[in-house]
């Protein structure tokens, strides 16, 4: 996910921007990216940190501007893009089925961050996290995971938005709340 927002920052910033985020990184980020590679599992700090610069200098729609662009840029890779094109594939544009298995892909994202439960709700969907580490709790981390989310309504070109509701930072607990408007030509099935 992290090397997916370094890529979506060259595609949603200007190339001076682009530079400038990179320089306002912390030495060790800076230094880490001379030897990423694809598919390896980084310290959530480091998205963390990528998150917090973005907010800084572009405010919490730039953090979630990035976000939305690199988890679109996911859902057309190797790693999600059988899950979601599988989930299309079965159910038609259907928000409700995508986000009942959004627990399952949370896996492939992140390593050691808690777990996801959903409930479908009229017009949306509910995710409850459960036992985040506290880095994602800091400023405009979870906007960028909102902004990820948004991802997959854009993908199904389903209009919607996403709130961050129930933020209990020391119990590592925070909700999503997630509605969209289907037009009657899309499956809610």
């Amino acid at each position: 996910h992290f090397m997916s927002k370094l890529e979506a920052l060259k595609r949603v910033l200007a190339p001076d921007e682009v530079e400038r985020v990179y320089t306002s990184l912390e030495a060790s980020t800076q230094r880490a990216l001379s030897t990423l590679y694809r598919g390896q599992w980084l310290p959530l700090q480091m998205d963390v940190d990528l998150s917090r610069v973005l907010v800084d200098q572009h405010g919490p729609t730039g953090g979630r501007a990035v976000s939305r662009r690199a988890v679109l840029m996911a859902l057309d890779g190797p790693l999600l893009g059988p899950l979601a094109r599988g989930t299309l594939t079965l159910f038609g544009v259907s928000p409700k089925h995508f986000f009942n298995v959004a627990p399952k892909g949370w896996g492939r994202i992140y390593r050691n961050a808690g777990t996801i439960a959903s409930r479908v709700v009229p017009g949306g969907s509910d995710l409850y996290f459960r036992r985040l580490p506290p880095g994602f709790f800091e400023r405009g981390y979870l906007d960028g995971v909102a902004g990820g989310f948004e991802a997959v309504l854009k993908f199904q070109e389903v209009a919607g938005h996403i709130d961050i509701v129930g933020v209990d930072a020391e119990g590592g607990e925070a909700t999503l709340q997630i509605r969209w408007d289907l037009p009657a030509d899309k499956s809610q099935a």
